[in-house]
């Protein structure tokens, strides 16, 4: 009786903690998610190669292509960038600057520890180009601030200051946004510091109050329930001080793998927004983005946030924007825009993994895309035949029979220590080959197929055999007759370099791998 009661007391606990679970989620479903997009300013922060002004433009072009309307265009201060040519040739064009944002330092120099009431050089630059909405970026816990001298009411007339020489000179429909930078530290050692700040912007007049409060962790460092609850603080200051309406957008750095669930948190707990890239690439090892956040609040039920962006261009995007900034492909393992992140990757009972159940978002179709079958072990006999139709077409030889023969050779190759992938359609053609299927001329001209057009049929020429990547260890016995072969060889594919007894190649458009029926004793 004691373990009953045990174990009713448990599931007791468990129904409390998922109805409050329920309770957040339904947050999420129901948000409607504010995003100002960073995508020009954050993918380029801490990058060994920066965006040049080309860069730039297209990922503009990617970003209003997403239905972002607001948008950080640029850094201004006193270097002279690439954003601020970046912002005159975007003016050039004839872009509406209404929809622009730029970051800006609140104030210019501190003397003897008080910061001083020069305008900043950033807001000059406004000026000077047009740029009507400025991002205020302001420290509450500046080490070279003397707060004993320079206490909240001195912050706020400064910032006050501040906001009304906006209004003056850059427009009064100006849509102001307050950063403050440092909230994972003040937060810490001077809470109060922050949220009275908070409390006077929150008691402006209507003409004059902030189009958003940004907070940013920038440490990566802080648990979820932590950096969620310090934004659920700022969220009730906003709402004693009559601004429940007001926009609360959250940036988190990512360092020890926690960032885009804080993002999630702070979403459940009082934020209303976020300001990120669309894609993950930024300062350290980059940063929870707006498209993985939004595929979240999508697959929880979101339907406002498909209503007022265009999300099936995200993964495009976000693939784009990797590729300006970094000159590489994602990660294949990213969330929602990596190459494998649309795999279909197990067929096992009810434990399926890629193959959406019922209330499952399936985001191969979503974005679009046909869904890649991902071949291994764990890869089932219909997987097997479907990923060689994906590739090579519907063929009368792609049985249950030689798909069963395929999965064990995969097998047996393991165990003979041999390591090989079976995605690629020569490695596949080669599986299928050696499961004692016959290769079409369909399939081989798949497999040796080019950018520039198709290649003699490898296997035609010397059968079909184990294959290597990019290096073919080949016995020395066998050298004298791979260099008679290699003429041959090199009269339709010159890539191909034979040094000592390795066989090297470069330079193919499309991959596959050669194909050498010596590998195999075949020759």
């Amino acid at each position: 009786m004691e373990r009953d009661s045990n174990v009713a007391e448990s599931i007791t606990h468990i129904r409390r903690g998922f109805s409050v679970a329920q309770n957040r989620r339904n947050r999420l479903r129901e948000l409607n998610c504010f995003v100002l997009d960073n995508s020009i300013r954050e993918s380029t922060v801490g990058q060994i190669r920066g965006h040049t002004l080309e860069n730039k433009l297209k990922i503009y072009e990617e970003v209003k292509k997403c239905g972002f309307k607001e948008i950080i265009v640029a850094w201004l201060d006193h270097t002279n960038r690439v954003d601020d040519h970046f912002v005159k040739l975007l003016i050039e064009l004839g872009e509406d600057v209404c929809a622009m944002y730029c970051l800006v330092e609140y104030r210019e120099c501190v003397f003897e520890g008080v910061p001083d009431e020069v305008i900043p050089t950033g807001l000059i630059k406004m000026k000077e180009l047009g740029l009507p909405n400025p991002i205020l970026e302001i420290d509450l816990a500046d080490s070279e601030v003397d707060y004993a001298k320079f206490g909240v009411e001195k912050i706020w007339k400064l910032l006050l200051c501040r906001i009304e020489w906006i209004n003056e000179n850059l427009s009064k429909e100006s849509k102001v946004m307050v950063n403050f930078r440092d909230f994972h530290v003040v937060m810490k050692i001077a809470p109060d510091r922050l949220l009275a700040i908070v409390s006077y912007l929150a008691r402006l007049p209507s003409c004059m109050k902030p189009k958003a409060i940004l907070v940013e962790e920038a440490s990566g460092q802080f648990l979820p329930e932590e950096v969620a609850a310090w934004t659920a603080g700022v969220r009730k200051i906003m709402e004693k001080n009559g601004w429940a309406s007001g926009n609360l957008l959250i940036h988190v750095h990512e360092r020890w793998g926690m960032a885009q669930q804080v993002q999630l948190e702070c979403l459940m707990e009082g934020a209303n927004g976020i300001w990120a890239s669309v894609c993950e690439e930024g300062v350290a090892v980059g940063h929870p983005s707006s498209s993985v956040t939004l595929m979240n609040l999508i697959q929880m039920g979101n339907e406002k946030v498909l209503q007022t962006y265009n999300c099936h261009y995200l993964r495009k995007a976000a693939i784009c924007v990797t590729e300006l900034t970094t000159g590489k492909k994602p990660s294949p393992k990213q969330i929602i825009y990596g190459e494998r992140a649309l795999d279909y990757s197990f067929d096992i009972n009810n434990f399926v993994q890629g193959i959406p159940s019922k209330n499952e978002l399936d985001l191969a179709n979503f974005f679009g895309e046909e869904q890649p079958i991902r071949i291994s072990t764990e890869a089932s006999n219909q997987m097997i035949q479907r990923r060689l139709v994906q590739l090579f077409g519907e063929n009368p030889s792609f049985t249950p029979s030689i798909a069963k023969k395929m999965r064990e050779l995969m097998n047996q190759d393991l165990i003979n220590n041999k390591k090989e992938e079976y995605m690629s359609k020569t490695s596949l053609a080669l599986l299928f080959c050696r499961a004692g299927g016959t290769l079409s001329d369909a399939i081989k001209a798949a497999v040796v197929r080019t950018g520039d057009g198709e290649n003699p049929p490898i296997c035609s020429k010397f059968g079909c055999a184990s294959i290597s990547r990019k290096r073919l260890t080949i016995p020395l016995i066998r050298r004298n007759l791979l260099s008679s072969l290699l003429s041959i060889i090199n009269s339709w594919m010159p890539t191909l370099k034979f040094t000592g007894n390795i066989i090297r190649y470069e330079g193919v458009k499309e991959t596959f791998w050669v194909i050498l029926s010596v590998l195999s004793g075949q020759l």
